[in-house]
């Protein structure tokens, strides 16, 4: 299942989720990496990241700032179950 979040501006500094629940209780090991998607193009589009990605509770969390204006991002956020599986929720951002 993929997550879209509401587009963010440029100036904006705030915090994602995705939440593993429905396929583990307990997440461990987050992790947060970021494409670039289509629009105007970004070089470095992990810079859109601020931090690593945290945990609360069964939610996988990213704090993001800046990126480039028009520019859409897939976000892929990562954690691991107790039983040895990873999983991965894609999310999508545009920066306007």
């Amino acid at each position: 299942m993929t997550t879209t979040f509401s587009p963010k501006r440029v100036a904006e500094i705030y915090v994602v989720a995705v939440d593993f629940a429905p396929v583990t209780a307990t997440p461990s090991s987050p992790v947060v990496s970021v494409e670039w998607m289509d629009g105007t193009a970004d070089p470095t589009p992990a810079a859109i990241k601020s931090g690593v990605a945290t945990l609360s509770g069964t939610k996988v969390q990213q704090k993001l700032i800046g990126g480039v204006q028009g520019a859409g991002y897939r976000l892929l956020f990562q954690a691991d179950a107790p039983d040895g599986s990873r999983y991965i929720e894609e999310a999508l951002i545009r920066v306007i």
